[in-house]
């Protein structure tokens, strides 16, 4: 399981994939547990629309994992994901993984992003809720501003 592939920049994983396929959804949260960046291939759903992905790695079946030094990982997708767990062995490890064994790649003391709580966005013109349609300005300060659209609310009479 691993021929070098030329051609491929340095440093970037492909993954030729469909997010319909099952086998592709593991490997893609594999590499998001490992915070691994990866560029993702869509694929066709029909094989024999395949041609690209045949040409760049020599096979129609997904998913296929392309890592930095041209390896190309194929076939079963429980050998592909036990390779990938082998090369990045702690989160946010970069291939030989430095990172510490459980550890997030998060600088010591910073809040991990898988459970952070995104705090709420101040409403604008741009977003509507319940009380104010789209166009509306949320603030004086928003309808001040050059080129506001200004639109006045709807009455309710």
């Amino acid at each position: 399981m691993g021929s070098a592939s030329p051609g491929y920049a340095p440093d970037v994983i492909d993954v030729w994939q469909a997010e319909w396929c099952p086998h592709s959804a593991r490997v893609r949260a594999l590499l998001t547990e490992k915070q691994v960046d990866a560029i993702m291939h869509q694929v066709p759903e029909a094989r024999a629309d395949r041609d690209v992905m045949r040409g760049e790695v020599g096979t129609d079946e997904i998913p296929v994992v392309v890592l930095e030094d041209g390896t190309v990982l194929a076939g079963e997708t429980d050998g592909i994901i036990e390779e990938l767990r082998r090369r990045f062995t702690g989160s946010g490890a970069e291939v030989g993984g430095d990172a510490p064994a459980g550890g997030t790649g998060q600088p010591a003391g910073a809040q991990d992003p898988r459970t952070a709580v995104p705090r709420a966005a101040e409403p604008t013109a741009t977003t509507e809720t319940a009380d104010r349609p789209l166009g509306v300005p949320a603030s004086d300060a928003e309808a001040e501003l050059p080129g506001f659209p200004h639109r006045e609310p709807p009455s309710d009479g």
